[in-house]
């Protein structure tokens, strides 16, 4: 057992001494009253203690076969559509740019999707980045496609955005 708080600390108006045992996460506390001595025993192990070790097992699963790093995210060739580019930076993911060639100006972004994180794991690890970008040849619309494999068309006039068809 160790010695938790200094003897003379208050507890219950009498003057008490603090012992934990970190093995078994009890706790013994001493209250020295009128020349007697009272023992009580407390299990120290509340929801606080639950939801740290909750945490500690949800990083542990969430890191299986997992690094900290990834690799780069993919360069991606720009698409010209009358006159008006389109451009992947990807700086966060499934995002693409429009911007007029003449004037150099972006004239807008559009977030194509989403993809769902694990808490307490860096986001910037789990992004899936644009892998591909083409033009469908009759059409104004962008096919895209991510890291994953799953594919997405924008519509560049109505910035529409709906999943391409499994081909």
């Amino acid at each position: 057992m160790e010695l938790l708080s200094e003897p003379g600390t208050n507890y219950e108006g009498k003057r008490a001494k603090l012992w934990v045992d970190p093995f078994t996460a009890l706790c013994l506390i001493e209250l020295n009253g009128d020349k007697n001595v009272q023992t009580k025993k407390i299990l120290v192990f509340g929801v606080s203690a639950l939801l740290v070790v909750a945490a500690v097992i949800s990083l542990a699963v969430a890191r299986l076969g997992r690094t900290n790093e990834r690799y780069p995210p993919p360069t991606v060739s720009p698409v010209l559509i009358n006159g008006v580019e389109f451009r992947v930076p990807n700086l966060e993911e499934g995002v693409v740019e429009a911007w007029e060639i003449k004037s150099q100006e972006m004239l807008w972004t559009k977030k194509v999707y989403s993809t769902l994180k694990i808490p307490f794991q860096e986001k910037d690890t789990q992004w899936v980045f644009i892998s591909k970008l083409t033009q469908n040849s009759k059409t104004n619309e962008l096919l895209i496609e991510n890291e994953r494999g799953r594919k997405y068309i924008l519509d560049v006039v109505t910035k529409k955005v709906r999943a391409a068809e499994s081909q």
